[in-house]
């Protein structure tokens, strides 16, 4: 039996899964090479398992047009969507947009100096 140390446990426990859509490009269209930040979180949940077989089992009943209150034209789209929909660990850094984080914080005034206004002109 493999034990795993608490701190170890505590980060599994905080790991997440998301099932994401890629950008819409409109009429069932998808930006496949898009990066994962760009992608929509459609749902969450506790594990890969859980995520793929929600995603398998919506594809399944889209494919299979038993939704009841979607015609068949919009179920295949939505079909494709859930196609091509991935299933991607909260933590992925892939997720992360470099290009909106905040660039690092710097003081740009020196500390510690004072001026009385005696000497500026």
């Amino acid at each position: 039996m493999t034990r795993i140390k608490p701190g170890r446990a505590s980060a599994l426990a905080l790991m997440g899964w998301y099932l994401m859509i890629p950008p819409s490009l409109g009429g069932f269209q998808y930006d496949l090479t898009a990066p994962k930040s760009k992608w929509q979180q459609d749902s969450s949940y506790d594990s890969a398992d859980n995520c793929e077989e929600h995603r398998m089992k919506v594809l399944d009943m889209l494919t299979n047009h038993k939704v009841r209150n979607l015609d068949a034209k919009t179920q295949d789209g939505n079909a494709r969507t859930f196609f091509y929909s991935k299933c991607i660990a909260t933590d992925d850094p892939r997720l992360k947009d470099k290009r909106r984080e905040p660039p690092p914080y710097r003081c740009s005034r020196a500390v510690g100096l004072v001026s009385d206004g005696a000497t500026e002109k």
